[in-house]
């Protein structure tokens, strides 16, 4: 849901099935995925090479846009 964010040559985007997906802009591989507790809402933002995206599990995502790592906060 959402609009996807673009940067650095991949495709951020959440969807109702609870996770954010990245993708190679260029072929459109799967670069990762993460499943998170709940839907993701809105649009990610991606910004100096972190991608971010809240989720309706009530937590904002800070992850490494190329690799999918990070820390998962409360709200």
């Amino acid at each position: 849901t959402g609009s996807p964010a673009v940067a650095d040559g991949r495709v951020h985007f959440g969807s109702a099935d609870h996770c954010l997906y990245t993708l190679d802009a260029a072929g459109g591989q799967l670069r990762w995925k993460l499943a998170t507790g709940g839907e993701i809402t809105g649009a990610p933002v991606a910004e100096a090479g972190v991608v971010y995206a809240c989720s309706k599990d009530r937590c904002v995502y800070a992850l490494d846009a190329a690799k999918g790592t990070g820390t998962r906060t409360s709200a």
